[in-house]
């Protein structure tokens, strides 16, 4: 069983590389500076380090907008009957999703700008655009008939299945969606992995916490979830766990969590029997997050 000194010195290592990772990374951007600076007239060193920061700051959004760029297209690719519109469609999201390792976001119809969706209030309708202000309302996209959103999404699950890929739409709306497109990773150990450490005052939840988590199923008010958490006999007597322990939480392709079959039993026996085993879990997952 892992210890919690083994964790510290697991986190420490992966510091110690992404320190290392960043020096690389600095290193070769002063060299493509020497390089370009060769025949030039000297540049003041602040100049030099404000244009470098200004680069590093931009570079996400520059990375985001030219996603967005790439799939504006699709849509229409989409609506078209022809085959080469769909295989352009599907090279270009496949183009996408292997530059955003294994999944990106296809949005199909008008959306509304950030600003109304983190609003706490009712998104407005949908404006009707003219072309040359359609820019001013923030609104993005182009606007779609249920009937062609319906079109555009069967044609967006159909083209991803070649390419193994699967479509899950996030939300509900009659005339514009939001479709995650996701390769499951092609083995275990390149399934996405987020690590967390849950710590806390003795009788503060903690594997109550994990047990609905990782089980599905909330606790009765009598230790019903923590008991698939348990590892030894005087844990199961008195009802606390004494040691380090750790479980896995999957989640599927279409963003499930992968659980086992037990929110209904009402025995805890049960609860601690019917349980997924780590293999089975990272089998079925696209992402998985460690607790300890």
């Amino acid at each position: 069983m892992a210890t919690l000194r083994a964790f510290q010195n697991e986190i420490e290592e992966i510091q110690a590389k992404n320190v290392a990772a960043e020096q690389q990374q600095r290193a070769a951007v002063l060299a493509l500076e020497t390089t370009t600076k060769k025949g030039k007239p000297a540049v003041k060193q602040d100049s030099v380090d404000n244009s470098t920061a200004t680069a590093q700051a931009t570079s996400p959004i520059v990375e985001r907008d030219s996603v967005d760029e790439d799939l504006a297209g699709v849509q229409a690719l989409l609506l078209q009957g022809d085959d080469a519109s769909h295989r352009k469609a599907s090279d270009l999201i496949a183009s996408v999703v292997t530059r955003k390792r294994g999944e990106c976001l296809v949005h199909l119809g008008l959306q509304p700008p950030h600003e109304l969706l983190f609003a706490n209030a009712p998104v407005p309708p949908e404006p009707i655009l003219v072309p040359d202000e359609a820019n001013a309302t923030g609104w993005t996209g182009s606007p779609l008939t249920e009937d062609q959103l319906t079109k555009a999404i069967s044609m967006l699950i159909s083209i991803v299945d070649g390419i193994g890929a699967t479509v899950t739409r996030l939300f509900d709306h009659p005339t514009r969606a939001t479709c995650l497109v996701r390769i499951p990773p092609p083995t275990v150990e390149s399934t996405p992995e987020v690590r967390c450490a849950v710590v806390g005052n003795v009788d503060s939840g903690k594997s109550t916490t994990l047990g609905v988590l990782t089980r599905g199923a909330l606790d009765d008010g009598r230790g019903k979830a923590r008991v698939g958490l348990f590892r030894h006999k005087h844990e199961i007597e008195t009802g606390r766990t004494s040691s380090v322990g750790m479980e896995i939480l999957g989640f599927g392709p279409t963003g499930n969590p992968i659980l086992p079959a037990i929110a209904a039993a009402p025995d805890s026996e049960v609860v601690k029997r019917e349980r997924l085993g780590w293999e089975d879990i990272a089998a079925r997952s696209s992402k998985i997050i460690s607790f300890i």
